[in-house]
């Protein structure tokens, strides 16, 4: 009689911050029509911050962190404050993503190379390597988990 394993992965959660609702939407559409993740989006830094901080105090797992950051608001922004609180007691596996319609400043390539965000994304990337890029993550998580 053969042994029956069975694996639960849990589904992967990416939060999105973004006052741009025609972004917001075309980013959703291409993970919704891409992968099964559970999206969780808002388009004011206030309800972000919010549910971060009641997902540290619940140790609501979540994955990915995409935030849409002006260049001088990088250190004053208060879900990238509470993104990286977040990762220091829940998840610190979490990648925190910034995204933006600029191309990349010294300012947010210092915050990278200190680990204060993992990675940027200008918002101009084709959903290919959106889909490439989600892929590479998911799979980094899942083969260190």
């Amino acid at each position: 009689m053969w042994n029956e394993v069975f694996i639960t992965i849990l589904k992967m959660r990416i939060l999105i911050i973004d006052k741009n609702k025609l972004v917001l939407e075309s980013f959703c559409n291409v993970i919704n029509s891409n992968f099964d993740i559970d999206l969780v989006v808002y388009e004011s830094d206030s309800e972000g911050a919010e549910y971060l901080e009641t997902a540290t105090r619940k140790c609501v797992k979540i994955d990915m962190f995409f935030i849409d950051v002006k260049n001088d608001e990088i250190l004053n922004s208060t879900p990238l404050l509470l993104a990286n609180q977040y990762k220091k007691i829940v998840n610190p596996d979490l990648k925190i993503v910034l995204f933006s319609i600029a191309e990349i400043t010294p300012l947010m390539k210092d915050a990278i190379d200190i680990g204060y965000v993992d990675y940027f994304l200008p918002k101009s990337i084709s959903s290919s390597y959106l889909k490439l890029f989600i892929s590479n993550i998911r799979f980094i998580n899942y083969s260190i988990s």
